[in-house]
């Protein structure tokens, strides 16, 4: 979404296409025909994949489902309903490894199968490791929801292969999405499901796929920008909120950080002329003050920052996705290391980054943007609003690329 008259002129619109049926669109775009309760309904002649995320991203948020709520009271084969037979299965699971005598153990509590057909690919285990009990999420579909997870004390942790982790004090919450996880796969069995998307009511979704965005005049000679394949891509960012986006990665290496920085200025000759050409991991800001670029990407205790020269009479400001200040830790290394040079951080109540370690995309995103947008508008003052759903697409369509 445009918040102004300070973005950069455009002239080429990727259009999301409201249509009445469920047949696709040649950008594989549905309408919104669902109501503000209910997802999905028997009338429907098919779920689709917008459907299947709204209700996952509901289980995690821990909204009440009225299509799951249906599932709860069917009748299970055992002659329990649904709801009794599935929340026993999942105690006794939990239950057998808090009291096992064995030093390991992982049970997965919410699959109806092990079956690799289920279609919803997030999976709930709970593991004993020596004294230790905890749950954890993992499967390649939970990178899609992470901003959705319950933050429960200082739960989640991040694991391995970006899982989630939660202690044991957790259970009530994991028991009830282990619950409805389950529940979803039973009614997903159950109805047709269309491989497509429908077009959001509410503005949030995958960007080209559900939610429409524009392309300034300056990127439409780049191929892969403007491909229609690459427009729709369902591995496209997810809009959670004007200038939140959840980019499906949790950590980049600094090889492919760098890889992305120089495809981005190889690519787009105002890019290259503005940024420096190297990620700055060293303390020593004077090679950066120096030269003739005016903008920069750090990385510091493996965070994802931007410098900018020249701005509220600052030598160098730094701009942070998400923190309020620098750790102490980094002002101990960085001032003693530059005597000569004035640093200041810009203070913002705008947030780039929530809910997955997605620093570098949204730092890169952040820097293009105000790189754009420099020749109109004050970098601090640019910094205040909203990262234009464009920029978000930009920085993880190059990134496919490297």
């Amino acid at each position: 979404m445009h918040t102004g008259g300070n973005y950069p002129q455009v002239t080429k619109s990727i259009p999301v296409t409201p249509r009445t049926t469920p047949s696709p669109n040649p950008n594989g775009i549905h309408s919104q025909t669902n109501s503000a309760t209910t997802i999905w309904a028997p009338d429907r002649d098919a779920l689709t994949l917008t459907d299947i995320n709204s209700i996952v991203s509901g289980i995690f948020a821990g909204k009440s489902i009225p299509e799951l709520k249906a599932i709860e009271s069917q009748a299970h084969p055992s002659g329990k309903s649904n709801l009794d037979f599935h929340t026993s299965q999942i105690q006794e699971q939990i239950n057998k490894v808090c009291s096992s005598q064995c030093e390991k153990l992982d049970y997965m509590i919410n699959r109806i199968s092990l079956s690799k057909y289920n279609k919803v690919n997030i999976d709930v285990h709970i593991q004993k490791s020596g004294d230790k009990i905890q749950f954890y999420l993992s499967g390649p579909d939970l990178r899609n929801y992470f901003m959705y997870l319950p933050v429960i004390g200082h739960y989640p942790h991040t694991g391995t292969s970006h899982s989630k982790w939660y202690g044991l004090e957790c259970k009530a919450r994991i028991e009830t999405i282990a619950l409805n996880l389950k529940l979803l796969e039973i009614m997903l069995f159950r109805v047709n499901i269309s491989e497509t998307y429908t077009v959001s009511s509410t503005g949030t979704g995958i960007l080209g796929a559900e939610v429409a965005f524009t392309i300034p005049s300056k990127y439409e000679s780049d191929a892969d920008i403007i491909s229609k394949a690459n427009k729709s891509c369902s591995s496209n960012p997810i809009k959670v909120s004007d200038g939140l986006f959840l980019y499906g990665k949790n950590g980049v290496n600094s090889e492919n950080t760098t890889k992305l920085l120089d495809a981005l200025r190889s690519r787009f000759e105002h890019i290259e002329s503005q940024v420096f050409p190297r990620v700055i991991t060293d303390w020593d800001l004077t090679e950066f003050v120096s030269s003739s670029y005016r903008f920069a990407l750090c990385s510091w205790n493996r965070h994802a920052r931007i410098l900018v020269k020249s701005c509220k009479k600052l030598d160098v400001m730094i701009i942070d996705p998400w923190m309020d200040g620098l750790p102490r830790v980094i002002r101990a290394q960085l001032v003693p290391a530059n005597p000569n040079i004035r640093i200041g951080f810009l203070s913002r109540t705008v947030k780039d980054q929530k809910g997955e370690g997605s620093c570098v995309f949204c730092a890169m995103a952040r820097l293009i943007s105000l790189v754009d947008m420099s020749e109109s508008t004050s970098p601090d003052i640019a910094s205040g609003k909203p990262i234009d759903d464009f920029y978000a697409y930009l920085v993880k369509s190059i990134y496919k690329k490297v």
